[in-house]
């Protein structure tokens, strides 16, 4: 049985991040949570994307107070 390539496996990991990142969206949206905790952030799209998202909910926090 062969291994799963290095490409393979990254596509793995940004898959199960994007779900991750889009069940957070998703509770924001049903409850109006703010505080709700996003994924990691870093320097990928996906990482930029939770990043972009965290910033967006601080900001919303920020101005309901």
């Amino acid at each position: 049985r062969r291994m799963p390539s290095t490409a393979a496996l990254q596509t793995f990991e940004a898959a199960a991040r994007l779900l991750n990142l889009t069940r957070t969206a998703e509770e924001v949206a049903i409850t109006g949570r703010l505080d709700v905790a996003t994924p990691e952030a870093g320097p990928d799209e996906v990482g930029r994307l939770s990043g972009a998202i965290a910033g967006m909910l601080g900001a919303l926090r920020r101005s309901r107070e």
